[in-house]
């Protein structure tokens, strides 16, 4: 049983199994969370479950620790190792995409990221690669993203000429390559992409032979680590391309079966091609393990995604005021009866028994009301400190459904 549902209920069933979903796990580093992180791998390893571990900012002595803990497991599976400027898997990714209009679709995207297209020109891009994805698909012969790469404009007109397009389509991509509000407009951002993709080792990435679909077999387990290089925006661009893919990939090959995205210092992440990952858990039986030491500047950059479509959260000591805050206003709040007290002076008359004329003597006197009110106030459920106080094996847990919250131990 993984130590994940363990922290919830000493016996989950398996409604509540099923209804983890994305889980947000928050909290300054700490040695129960490395326990967390580990025991959670040896349970989907156990398990046979497609594992992505994606991590942005393993050092070296990490990613070795890393390696020597799957080494027992590899016995009856594959481990995959995707990189920047490092040898690492290479893979035929084209094949994923049945249709060229789909392989025209995933071209166009990957484009997209490394030049921020509009979408105007997103369009002329699409309409090159659809015509010369076709035109190559009649011809029956492999292809691959780097052959794609390779293709110019006198190399896609003869596509076009020798293949069975009507002689009105051809006239039309003729005149559409040499329309200067069209592709001309584009053609040398194109170039460039294609070059900053194969710097990435993007392109050699996904020129390989090996089928996508054979790597995310039942078990194998994929790393896409960032430990290689220093260089950000490299990293971020081969991260978001990464993650985009896989996205894609996993909803043509994998929707069968189970898959665990283990996912930690996400921030080279953008919050578009985050929000389409933790997605697959609404159609598949696919769920986000998303590791967040600092919950409020990852919001920040990339959006409230983690946080909207996480259905069970682990939070462990925050390590400011912020960052307590952010989950104590989380967390939820209750109604508290909360007692006040007022006062008021008044004047009165006091009757002091007396006998003049057979009458009553009355004499001027003062005293003091007092009134109880009782009104409701709201107030957290755990306090800001509570959050900054918590030990080590200590984590605070919040499940969406059924509604659980409340302190758990994490044991080893």
């Amino acid at each position: 049983m993984s130590i994940l549902h363990k922290v919830f209920e000493k016996q989950p069933d398996d409604a509540l199994i099923s209804s983890l979903g994305n889980v947000t796990i928050s909290g300054v580093d700490c040695p129960e969370i490395k326990i967390l992180y580990f025991n959670h791998l040896s349970h989907l390893m156990k398990n046979k479950t497609t594992t992505i571990l994606v991590n942005g900012r393993m050092s070296v002595e990490e990613h070795m620790k890393l390696r020597t803990f799957l080494l027992p497991f590899e016995a009856d599976r594959k481990v995959y190792e995707f990189g920047i400027s490092c040898p690492g898997t290479q893979v035929d990714i084209l094949s994923s995409f049945g249709s060229g209009e789909r392989k025209a679709d995933f071209v166009t995207e990957i484009l997209s990221i490394v030049l921020d297209l509009s979408p105007e020109k997103k369009a002329s891009v699409h309409m090159f690669y659809r015509h010369v994805i076709l035109a190559l698909e009649e011809k029956a012969a492999p292809y691959s993203l780097r052959d794609l790469s390779l293709i110019d404009e006198p190399q896609a007109m003869a596509l076009i000429d020798g293949s069975s397009f009507s002689a009105y389509e051809k006239s039309f991509f003729n005149t559409f390559l040499e329309d200067p509000k069209g592709y001309l407009d584009v053609a040398l951002k194109i170039r460039s992409g294609w070059s900053m993709l194969s710097s990435l080792g993007i392109v050699g990435l996904f020129s390989g032979t090996e089928p996508i679909g054979s790597v995310l077999k039942r078990g194998n387990v994929l790393l896409l680590n960032g430990m290689t290089s220093d260089d950000e925006r490299n990293k971020k661009l081969l991260f978001n391309v990464f993650l985009y893919t896989l996205t894609k990939c996993l909803e043509a090959h994998a929707a069968a079966d189970s898959v665990a995205i283990v996912i930690k210092k996400a921030d080279l992440i953008s919050g578009e091609y985050f929000e389409d990952i933790l997605d697959l858990n609404e159609s598949y039986r696919f769920a986000v393990y998303f590791y967040a030491e600092n919950i409020v500047k990852f919001i920040q950059k990339n959006g409230s995604a983690a946080v909207d479509k996480s259905k069970a959260f682990l939070v462990f000591n925050q390590g400011n005021r912020e960052e307590a805050e952010f989950w104590s206003g989380f967390f939820g709040s209750r109604d508290v009866p909360e007692p006040s007290y007022s006062y008021t002076k008044k004047k009165s008359l006091l009757s002091l028994p007396g006998v003049l004329d057979g009458g009553v003597v009355a004499s001027p006197g003062k005293f003091n009301s007092t009134t109880l009110n009782v009104q409701k106030v709201y107030k957290p459920l755990y306090r800001p400190e509570e959050f900054t106080q918590l030990r080590n094996n200590e984590v605070m847990i919040y499940l969406r459904t059924p509604l659980r919250r409340g302190k758990r131990r994490i044991e080893e």
